[in-house]
């Protein structure tokens, strides 16, 4: 999932975007309890801003690729 965490998401939106968030979790979670599948269901959080803030302990990780903005 990737979250708009920016300042146009003040007040409602941003209450708003917590509670879809977490329907869509609920929903997903419901699912993978039908599942005899253990690993059903994964999940990503991705919030971001301007740009997406990769922790330095998943940068050179498998599948990590970083890229530049367009604009830079």
């Amino acid at each position: 999932m990737v979250l708009d965490n920016t300042g146009s998401m003040a007040g409602t939106k941003l209450s708003t975007l917590k509670t879809a968030a977490s329907n869509f979790v609920d929903t997903l979670s419901s699912a993978a309890a039908r599942s005899a599948d253990p690993d059903a269901v994964k999940i990503g959080l991705v919030p971001f801003s301007m740009t997406v803030k990769v922790g330095s302990g998943y940068q050179g990780a498998p599948g990590w690729t970083p890229r530049r903005r367009a604009d830079q």
